[in-house]
């Protein structure tokens, strides 16, 4: 069984080596923007492992889940948890940091949003993208929530690995009506590409979601975040036009 220091360094290592670097080097790759929290540490694993994107050049901008990624004319400090405003004041809602994404947001021929979304964040997802200096011809990509339910690993050791593969979990109901919410914000726009994650994984709308890949290894260690087999399943799930790049423009 891995542990859990080596799969928290799965979740995040690649991603971070891309964290805080000012602007995009001037070539002729395609320049794509991850913003996000530890959902966009994960998406940026299945690019990886799926081969998606190849040869773009990355950046990310890490908002916390505890602060959401929102740009509006409301307090975002309403909405937050007492205890975590001060955090996300120095980290998030600051001028610096701000000018940082926005200069980013700005270069980038792809800008993807990956977060686990609250409700609150999620209703005015819209807007956020609005308010955020993007180029006009920049592809804007929405990737949804993902939950797995509890993860009870010392329960599945005793499953035998041909059976683990029909294992469901049910999700949370948060999670759904989130979900739900997302869909119906983005569904009937092009502007903006919305990825049903929880549909590609678990089926439109279901209550449940797979704990294991058809070949009986652990999608999630925690519920929430992928395992590198994980990663590497939700990368074949995905429509292959979605994530592929066209040819650079010269």
């Amino acid at each position: 069984m891995t542990s859990a220091a080596a799969r928290t360094n799965y979740v995040i290592s690649r991603y971070h080596r891309l964290y805080n670097r000012i602007g995009f080097s001037d070539n002729n790759q395609t320049k794509v923007l991850l913003i996000g929290d530890s959902f966009s540490q994960d998406f940026y694993n299945i690019i990886l492992e799926a081969g998606f994107f190849n040869n773009a050049a990355f950046r990310t901008s890490y908002v916390g889940v505890a602060c959401q990624i929102y740009r509006g004319e409301e307090d975002p400090f309403g909405f937050i948890e007492k205890a975590n405003r001060p955090l996300c004041e120095n980290l998030v809602y600051n001028d610096r940091f701000i000018s940082m994404q926005d200069m980013l947001a700005a270069e980038a021929d792809i800008v993807i949003f990956a977060a686990n979304w609250q409700k609150w964040s999620a209703e005015r997802l819209r807007q956020t993208i609005d308010n955020m200096p993007t180029a006009q011809t920049a592809r804007i990509i929405v990737i949804g929530r993902k939950d797995f339910g509890a993860i009870a690993i010392k329960e599945y050791l005793n499953i035998p690995i041909e059976r683990r593969s029909a294992l469901r979990n049910e999700v949370s109901p948060d999670h759904l009506e989130t979900n739900a919410i997302m869909r119906r914000e983005f569904e009937n726009q092009t502007a903006i590409e919305f990825v049903d994650l929880h549909e590609i994984i678990c089926g439109e709308a279901s209550p449940t979601c797979p704990v294991f890949t058809p070949e009986g290894l652990l999608i999630s260690y925690d519920g929430a975040h992928l395992t590198e087999a994980g990663a590497k399943h939700i990368g074949s799930l995905f429509p292959s036009p979605l994530l592929k790049l066209p040819p650079p423009q010269t």
